[in-house]
């Protein structure tokens, strides 16, 4: 499997960007948490990434 991903990037790496990806593509926690067969939605959420521009656009969402 090494010879097939990035370097420097490892399964467990793979697994957060998958997880990101598609929580970001279809915004709903519990989807993906069905996807990846996770008992908890909290195990989905440890692999979910946020970046500053969504914690960005929460912040302006809420002083609007």
């Amino acid at each position: 499997m090494a010879g097939a991903l990035p370097e420097h990037w490892t399964a467990h790496t793979l697994r957060h960007r998958f997880t990101t990806r598609a929580y970001r593509g279809s915004r709903n926690l519990r989807a993906v948490q069905t996807l990846l067969g996770h008992s908890s939605v909290a195990t989905t959420e440890r692999y979910t990434a946020v970046d500053d521009d969504e914690i960005r656009a929460a912040m302006m969402a809420a002083c609007d």
